[in-house]
């Protein structure tokens, strides 16, 4: 094992970077028990705050972990790596005992999180509509606050003078949020029906905060240059007519939430085609060579099923927390999917009637 002053005297990487993969390297942990980098990093000296953050690392389990995401992100001189690889060439089998398991990353779920989870996500999801029409998927996050993105609803925007963005007067009553449109089982089993579903329309004051996704994307395409997403987050928090989440509750929105590594799980509720709810569960993806400007930290790719409709739907860990929202689909790379994370509306969780 390399030395944690070795490690330390390697990362060449802001705090804010640091921070952040510092958190990704928990989320084989539940989320209750991740450690924030702020909470030890108490000294002002980055060298001092990156040692502590090794040594909480190296404590609760997850040292190689956290070296891993380093080294993915590039934010190291270069040393980490080679000397991972070197110490990687020394072993000369792999421990039979992980040759059953077929994706390390992925691991295994806990079966109760995993049963209260789709339960959850069942009562927050919906289906987003337009004068009757319907054109995504959303959550509620709040009482009455549902989130989706952008592109589902861009219809009801249009660009003000200054190119930019803003609702159309008098939207709100257009927009129709419906939960509980899934497929019951019925006659012990046999066959499958509707359940009963609840409508709600969007408040008239409608629109509480919203990041226009980047230009090329609503054409379904991107700009060649992929750090332009930058500041293009693709989300929009729709107020409702009344506040169902008292009935149904609603999804926390947690600072501890991140894009969980490559071939980790991920877990998508979704209307797909405007159809009853759907969910799958697929991998997080990667590209190669890495390209941390971009991915994970302005989109992140996934490779669960969806399909039109399933814009705005949901993203969960293995832990059922959320953190992203479906996209689109990222063209020309395998059926890949892109999704937006959720970090830039953390702080909304709750928003005043």
């Amino acid at each position: 094992m390399q030395l944690i002053e070795d490690i330390a005297e390697a990362i060449n990487s802001s705090r804010d970077a640091f921070g952040n993969v510092f958190l990704r390297a928990q989320t084989a942990i539940p989320p209750a028990q991740r450690i924030l980098f702020d909470a030890i990093a108490t000294s002002g000296n980055d060298q001092e705050d990156f040692k502590a953050a090794i040594r909480v690392a190296q404590a609760e389990g997850w040292h190689d972990a956290l070296l891993d995401a380093v080294i993915d992100e590039g934010l190291e001189n270069g040393r980490l790596a080679k000397s991972t690889v070197e110490a990687e060439l020394k072993k000369n089998n792999q421990n039979a005992a992980l040759q059953a398991i077929t994706n390390v990353a992925r691991a295994f779920a806990q079966p109760d999180i995993l049963y209260r989870g789709i339960a959850n996500a069942m009562k927050w999801t919906g289906k987003v509509s337009i004068d009757g029409i319907a054109k995504g998927t959303g959550i509620l996050i709040g009482p009455h606050l549902v989130l989706t993105a952008w592109h589902v609803v861009s219809e009801l925007f249009e660009k003000d003078a200054a190119d930019k963005w803003v609702p159309r007067q008098s939207s709100g009553p257009r927009i129709q949020v419906e939960f509980g449109n899934f497929l019951s089982i019925v006659n012990r089993g046999q066959a499958l029906q509707p359940a009963p579903s609840t409508q709600v329309k969007a408040h008239n004051d409608w629109c509480v905060s919203y990041s226009a996704c980047q230009d090329d994307e609503l054409n379904n395409s991107l700009p060649e240059d992929l750090t332009l997403l930058d500041n293009h987050w693709d989300y929009v928090i729709i107020k409702l007519s009344r506040a169902i989440g008292l009935e149904r509750r609603w999804a926390p929105l947690d600072a501890r939430a991140t894009v969980p590594m490559v071939d980790e799980s991920v877990i998508v509720f979704q209307h797909p085609g405007g159809h009853t709810m759907k969910v799958d569960q697929g991998k997080v993806g990667g590209v190669d060579p890495p390209n941390p400007k971009v991915f994970p930290r302005i989109r992140f790719l996934h490779h669960a099923n969806t399909m039109s409709g399933s814009s705005g739907g949901p993203c969960f860990d293995k832990h059922f927390m959320l953190f992203g929202l479906h996209q689109g689909q990222w063209d020309g790379h395998g059926g890949i999917k892109r999704w937006s994370p959720t970090g830039e509306y953390q702080s909304l969780t709750y928003y005043p009637a």
